[in-house]
């Protein structure tokens, strides 16, 4: 069941483009009213406005992208770990304005869905109109890795497929009405998603050839224009470039373990067969339940018809071939064993469009259908997640979200009082003590001697259960060791355990 304020307006977008004809015209069709379109935006504004109300309301414990995403925005560098900076850069400056905490952390996240949700709105728009666009707009929460999964724990593969739509739609653009500025903007776009995240490549690499099989594309695109979009796009790579190329094996290496995943002392036939396997899987996972939504809104065969002579059909479908053969060859290098559906999203995100650029409906209620089954879909999103804590720990889970975070601050603050960092065992503890209040700073072992300035002070060092402390480097004597535990106050009741050693932190070693 939908919330009252998401089912108004729902309803106002289905009654405001009851009686509207779709034509299967190669060029754009003005199907809607502008009002269509005005109450869409509104409604896609009030919906993440909830992701956010919710997310806030929940102040424990982070799940592991974003307790990465809040350890790494302490500071701001050219790289971090095997992820491009700039979902980092981003955090760090929304908790520069809007202080460290949920608000800030949720805010970058669904204001990223909006611009992911908006930009293909205007695409679509710009291709079919504005009932259309709406529908295929709202359509993307019934892909699992944009509607439910990233409000669950995503950012860099968010900001990635942001990014990736607004470059499709100022694609789209330059294409109606060449031009200097929108070049630009194209390849400033690019640049920005290959620092969103490597596999941005996919996307960047299916676009351009897509755009080199379709004449009429390649006539507008690759012109001797072309150097500016790649200029742009190159000088906003420089900085992250080389870091990247000073940092290879640390920017790769764990990537390189998450495409092989188990699999890297497989033979090379166990591995493509393998990746292909996975491939298989990710795509249909990803599709689904979208294409069962598509068949209930056609429903019929006869609202099916192909439409696929038109420049921008054939672009959509050398946009996938391209981006898929891509993984392909890295599938049949012996390189990818693995695939995750979400990995898929910056290349497949548009699917919805492509579905009725290709088969466009020969009625509009096809889109209001589809715009009808969005709506509940959201809305059921939206309740669960507020309820999500709850019912995961009926089940007997025990979700990182409801991880007394909050209680382990108050008691490290209570108790050891001189001391403003912490060593913590990985980053999913680091990102959740920061956040909390009173914002510890937080490293890793091994970070501390090596980053921080000459000077004496306590460091506290938590360990997990069992572990053992051995002084070295900057952290020299142990005053005092002990266990630590916390339990929440709230029902069900979670807890956390570490053992932890105050440790005398002593001049660097030079």
């Amino acid at each position: 069941m939908t919330p009252p304020a998401e089912l108004s307006l729902a309803l106002v977008l289905v009654s405001t483009t009851r009686g509207a004809d779709v034509t299967t015209l190669s060029e754009p069709v003005n199907v809607g009213s502008e009002q269509t379109g005005k109450a869409f935006v509104l409604a896609l504004a009030l919906y993440f406005a909830a992701q956010v109300v919710i997310r806030v309301a929940q102040l424990d414990g982070l799940e592991w992208d974003e307790a990465e995403s809040v350890f790494f925005a302490q500071e701001i560098t050219l790289g971090y770990g095997s992820q491009p900076p700039l979902y980092v850069w981003l955090q760090w400056l929304f908790f520069e304005v809007f202080g460290t905490g949920h608000v800030g952390l949720s805010l970058l996240k669904n204001a990223l869905l909006f611009m992911l949700y908006g930009s293909v709105f205007g695409l679509a728009r710009q291709l079919l109109g504005s009932l259309a666009a709406s529908a295929i707009a709202a359509s993307l929460v019934l892909i699992v890795p944009l509607g439910w999964e990233a409000q669950m724990d995503r950012s860099h593969s968010i900001l990635a497929t942001a990014l990736a739509a607004a470059a499709l739609w100022t694609y789209f653009a330059l294409l109606r009405q060449p031009g200097t500025a929108r070049r630009m903007l194209l390849g400033l776009l690019l640049g920005l998603g290959m620092q969103s995240k490597y596999n941005f490549v996919i996307f960047l690499l299916g676009l351009a050839m897509a755009s080199l099989a379709v004449p009429a594309h390649r006539k507008v695109i690759w012109t001797r224009d072309i150097w500016i979009t790649i200029a742009v796009a190159t000088l906003c790579l420089l900085p992250h470039g080389f870091w990247f190329v000073q940092q290879f094996q640390t920017a790769t290496q764990d990537t390189l373990n998450k495409m092989n995943d188990g699999n890297v002392y497989s033979s090379y036939t166990v591995s493509v067969q393998t990746g292909v396997k996975n491939l298989i899987y990710s795509i249909v996972s990803y599709i689904t339940p979208l294409w069962i939504a598509l068949v209930a809104a056609y429903r019929s065969p006869r609202q099916a018809r192909p439409h696929l002579h038109t420049p921008d059909a054939r672009l959509f479908l050398w946009l996938y071939v391209g981006g898929l053969a891509c993984i392909t060859v890295l599938i049949f290098s012996g390189q990818l064993a693995h695939t995750k559906s979400r990995w898929l999203q910056t290349l497949l995100f548009s699917l919805p469009l492509a579905c009725f650029v290709w088969f466009p409906p020969q009625q509009a209620t096809v889109y209001r259908r589809l715009l009808v089954y969005a709506a509940v879909c959201g809305g059921m999103i939206t309740i669960v997640l507020g309820l999500r804590p709850y019912v995961q720990s009926a089940f007997g889970r025990h979700p990182r979200i409801n991880q007394p975070y909050p209680e382990l601050s108050n008691e490290i603050a209570r108790r050891f009082p001189g001391v403003g960092t912490i060593v913590v065992p990985d980053r999913i503890v680091g990102g959740n003590l920061h956040i909390q209040p009173p914002h510890f700073r937080v490293r890793l072992p091994g970070e501390l001697c090596r980053d921080t300035p000459a000077g004496t002070g306590k460091v506290l060092v938590l360990l997990q259960p069992g572990s053992k402390f051995h002084p070295n480097g900057c952290l020299k004597e142990v005053i005092e060791a002990g266990q630590m535990a916390v339990r929440s106050r709230e029902v069900p009741v979670e807890s956390l355990l570490f053992d932890y050693a105050l440790v005398l932190h002593g001049a660097r070693p030079r």
